[in-house]
């Protein structure tokens, strides 16, 4: 997975579907996370805490398409810490890489296996 977005829009749209992730102790760690789907040039966020689910979607500059899932509070820190701009994240072996103009942050990804299955709203 890899994709480049404005960091003004990526930090609204994980603000965002963060507000679904729980920080509660004694839930699963993953449902701290937002899942990251990027497929067709759009990045799909998504957040929960199995009652409530958030899903944004963003038009971005996608080079690789992929998923995975980051903790939803560090990352959205992260985003909003970097200078005005084009963001590039990438998802390498072990990390997901966050970089704009001269800085660089590496987190570590949870299993995507792990996030819950949400599905269309009947």
């Amino acid at each position: 997975m890899k994709f480049r977005c404005e960091r003004e829009i990526l930090a609204t749209a994980l603000a965002t579907a963060g507000r679904g992730a729980t920080n509660s102790t004694g839930t699963s760690p993953v449902l701290s996370g937002v899942r990251l789907d990027v497929a067709d040039d759009i990045l799909t966020i998504t957040g929960t805490d199995l009652e409530l689910t958030i899903k944004v979607s963003v038009p971005v500059g996608m080079e690789e398409p992929g998923s995975t899932v980051i903790p939803a509070r560090l990352t959205a820190d992260i985003v909003k810490s970097l200078p005005a701009g084009s963001v590039d994240v990438e998802l390498t072996s072990d990390n997901v890489s966050i970089s704009a103009q001269r800085s660089q942050f590496a987190v570590r990804p949870m299993a995507v296996a792990d996030f819950p299955s949400i599905g269309a709203p009947s």
